[in-house]
């Protein structure tokens, strides 16, 4: 099996004022598993593996609610968007409204394609969408960006 843990490169400057590269972890406390069911099972009895996420919307079974599954290109955009971001990446448990449809058409996010939400300071963020997990977003100016289709709207 494949385990992930979402993080991202990014210098911290310590009280010394010396500047160091670390690792952030974006999500804490989660790592993402690639597996089969049958690996997934055996998994889950090592002791360190406190429990599965699961899908709270999902029906629940005779085992209670199904193990939240990340579709194989939302993982894809989450990794791609922490590997290559010039600018930190946050995560945050809420959805929002929905807003324009995107693709980033230059800079190191060159291609990724989400959601743009402008904040109240005017600022605009990318938002990708993770089932279950929420929403991930990255800063973003509003010229490195272009609609998808022509049904987009801006917001101001």
């Amino acid at each position: 099996y494949e385990a992930y843990v979402a993080s991202q490169e990014e210098y911290r400057l310590w009280r010394n004022g010396k500047k160091k590269k670390i690792d952030r972890i974006v999500i804490p406390s989660m790592v993402f598993l690639h597996c089969t069911e049958n690996e997934r099972r055996s998994v889950v009895t090592l002791p360190y593996i406190y429990r599965f996420l699961t899908n709270k919307a999902g029906n629940p079974n005779k085992f209670g609610r199904p193990v939240a599954i990340i579709p194989d290109k939302q993982m894809y955009q989450l990794k791609f968007m922490l590997g290559n971001s010039n600018s930190p990446v946050e995560f945050v448990d809420r959805m929002y409204a929905k807003g324009d449809k995107v693709r980033v058409i230059r800079g190191g996010l060159c291609g990724l394609e989400g959601e743009v939400i402008t904040s109240q300071d005017g600022k605009s963020e990318l938002w990708i969408r993770l089932d279950i997990l929420g929403c991930a977003k990255v800063s973003i100016d509003p010229i490195d960006i272009e609609p998808i289709s022509n049904n987009s709207t801006s917001h101001d």
